[in-house]
Parts: C-alpha cells; structure tokens; sequence
C-alpha cells in the first residue's frame, strides 16, 4: 500500500515519499532509504514538536521504517552501514550518468531533466552516512541546475543543447536555482520507465565509489516530463523484478558497523522531551513559591516532582 502524503507542514519530504512509494517493489533497499530520510529530514526540522498532524505522520514513519527493518533483516545493505552507503552510491550515480551523458552529447530532452531531478534526490540520501563533501554537494547543485535550465529552455521554445559546455560550466560557480523552479520542475515530471541497457559513462565528480562489492543496483531512465503548464506528480514504472542483493565487501576491509536507525521510542522521547522539561521547571517554581511560606511539605513534593520528571531517582 502506498504511503500518504505528508501534511503541509511537512512537505518539504513530500519527493522522498513518492519515490519511496515508486521504488517499493522493484528496489525496497532504495525505498527504505527514501523512507528513512524523510524521517530525518522532518526530525531535524522540529516541526512534530509544534504540529500534532506532523507528530503523527513522523510517527507512522517511523511504523514503517521498523516493519521494513524486519523484511529486510537479511540484506546487509540495511544491516551494514558501509555496504549500505555503496549501494546507495551506485544506485544515485547510474541515475545521475543517464542524464549526464545528454548533457555532454548535447542531446538532452526532457527526459533528460526528469533524470537530473531524481539523480539529485537520491544523491541527498547519502548525507545519512555522514557529512557530505564538496564533491557530492556540487554534483546535487549541477542536477538541480541543469534540470532546471533544460525546462526553462523548453518552456521558451528554446534549444536546451545550445550553452556552454558541460566541462566549463562544471567549473565555473553555477547560481542555485531557486526553490519554486524546482518545486515546479518535481511537479512536472511524468511517470518513468526502466531502462537495464544503457551503462555508465565517466561522469565529472570528485566522488569515489566502492568496488568491492559484486553487484550494482540498476539505472533506472526517466521518460520525457509534460510542460510546466500541465504538471502531474513523478511516478516510477516498477520493474519486473527485484533487483540483486548486493554482496557484502571482504570482512578485512574494515570493522562490521550495525546502522544505527531511529527507532520509534527514541522519536517519542524526542517529541516528549520539550514537555518535560517545562513541566520540571513548573514543579520547581512551585516548590520555590511553597518555601516562601514555609511550607515545607509541598515544597519537598514538588522538587521530588521536578527530579522525576528530570530522570532522578529519588
């Protein structure tokens, strides 16, 4: 069953839910990494604290997040973090060179754009393995970029090959599209199809990936998107099998790391801790007022109150 989208608080999440929700059957490591950034993304951003509507939807995340945990117990690239991340890595990068090698052929379409959008999505899902470098910061800027100027081009009746070359623009700073370019961009994008023929090319990166491991997971290609006028919601066309499992690199190569994961009593501790604290401090200024009448009793109830609010044994 498909996943609801996020209330409006919350829509900042709203792309890594559909492509969660894309990638559910034909890639369900991709899909729970989709699932598991929303997550973070929304904790990070505070909002459940103040929208009850967010608190929920967090909540049932987080629902799934533990059931999809439990699927996927056997599938080293849930249960070990390195193994995980290059995963991720292949995955974002064979969708990224798809529409990258458009860009250097100049042939570039509207298909090519819906493949920078959603090379750049699965790109931010690498910040879950820790800080992002330059390297993959540029290359989320340069999808974001490209696709944006490509529907642009298309909007004015425009060539979207005729600019300068892909190697010079690499190099030079490109401006940040603004949000609501690629708001519209994410908006107008059609559904998509599988592609398992077309290969890689060298792309411009300073990343480095893996290559330990057996297998990669496989570049999906993204069919052309609808004018800006006539928007309808990116949707992936499931493929019609699952993906391989990918195999675990040499055991020498580094230490075993269990991914630590978010789990839902830690969110709820999370969303409780606010509440806790003000009404620790309520307790304290009741036992405060009690002590300026010499009112020994209520004043000794109240601070043990506070400290067993504050995790005290007392």
């Amino acid at each position: 069953m498909a996943i609801q989208g996020p209330p409006p608080s919350l829509k900042f999440v709203t792309i890594f839910i559909k492509r969660a929700n894309e990638l559910e059957k034909s890639d369900p490591v991709i899909a729970y990494y989709c699932k598991y950034y929303a997550i973070e993304e929304a904790l990070a951003a505070k909002v459940h604290q103040t929208d009850p509507a967010a608190a929920e939807y967090v909540t049932h995340l987080l629902d799934l997040i533990e059931k999809d945990k439990i699927q996927l117990q056997d599938h080293d690239t849930i249960t070990d973090e390195l193994v995980g991340q290059a995963y991720v890595e292949k995955f974002a990068t064979r969708v990224f060179a798809n529409a990258d090698k458009d860009i250097i052929n100049r042939k570039s379409t509207k298909a090519t754009a819906s493949n920078l959008l959603a090379a750049s999505n699965f790109l931010e899902l690498l910040k879950l393995f820790g800080e992002p470098d330059q390297g993959l910061l540029d290359r989320i800027k340069y999808c974001k970029f490209h696709a944006a100027r490509i529907l642009k081009a298309y909007a004015a009746g425009e060539d979207p090959n005729a600019y300068e070359s892909p190697e010079i623009a690499a190099q030079a700073p490109s401006p940040e599209p603004e949000t609501s370019t690629i708001d519209d961009l994410s908006s107008s994008v059609q559904a998509v199809s599988l592609d398992f023929t077309s290969s890689a090319p060298s792309v411009p990166s300073t990343l480095s990936f893996p290559t330990t491991y057996s297998q990669s997971p496989s570049a999906p290609a993204f069919a052309p998107i609808t004018a800006p006028s006539a928007p309808s919601p990116p949707m992936f066309t499931p493929p019609p099998a699952a993906p391989p499992i990918v195999s675990a690199p040499s055991a020498q190569s580094y230490h075993h790391q269990q991914q630590q994961h978010v789990s839902k009593v830690e969110v709820q501790q999370i969303m409780d801790e606010a509440q806790r604290f003000s009404l620790a401090q309520k307790h304290s200024r009741y036992a405060i007022s009690a002590l300026n009448y010499e009112d020994v009793d209520t004043a000794v109830r109240e601070l043990k109150t506070a400290l067993k609010l504050l995790g005290e044994n007392v």
